[in-house]
């Protein structure tokens, strides 16, 4: 089932039988098995299954800025294959992906939230010292945001979702079905 205008996914990027098949914690050694696997690949078209509750939203970037590479400077046409579950860190790899070239299959849930920081701040020094330190929270808290509406933004192109409604509904965990993202434009198809 795909949306009307999508592009059809060829066969040369298989979804059941996939070059790059990613399971598990979005972790360093998620980003290996996934730098491992694309380095063996000569096809020019590239199709990547993810099944994920999540991990290391900075690794999901990586992955993420690994596949812009790959599709602007390197000639490459990757295709995305989500299986089961796509949640917080793996919602940011399938950002990187055109929402013509994204798939999910029957049954699989995205989850996008905002980003979370855990961090205990306790101010035992100096008035001006913690003045700084304070600031130093700040400007990390704030950049982080930055980092989540620039995946926000990636994720919601040639979608209807606006950028308003995606903000609000991660703030509550916005859990979508792949029927929801179809019907809402965030994706191509549904297998």
């Amino acid at each position: 089932m795909s949306a009307p205008g999508s592009e059809v996914l060829p066969a040369s990027a298989r979804l059941f039988a996939p070059h790059v098949r990613l399971y598990g914690e979005i972790n360093d050694d998620l980003f290996r098995s996934f730098r491992e696997q694309v380095e063996r690949i000569d096809d020019s078209e590239i199709t990547i299954e993810l099944t994920t509750f999540g991990g290391d939203a900075d690794v999901g970037r990586r992955i993420r800025e690994d596949i812009r590479i790959l599709t602007e400077h390197c000639g490459k046409t990757l295709w995305f294959a989500g299986r089961t579950t796509v949640y917080s860190a793996g919602a940011t790899i399938m950002s990187a992906f055109a929402n013509r070239r994204r798939f999910l299959s029957k049954g699989c849930v995205v989850l996008v939230h905002e980003r979370k920081m855990d961090q205990e701040l306790k101010l035992d020094r100096g008035m001006q010292e913690s003045i700084r330190e304070i600031d130093q929270v700040k400007a990390e808290i704030e950049f982080g945001i930055e980092l989540e509406r620039r995946g926000f933004r990636d994720l919601i192109a040639g979608s209807d979702v606006s950028f308003d409604e995606i903000c609000d509904r991660a703030a509550r965990n916005w859990y979508i079905t792949a029927d929801e993202a179809l019907k809402r434009k965030l994706i191509a198809g549904v297998f």
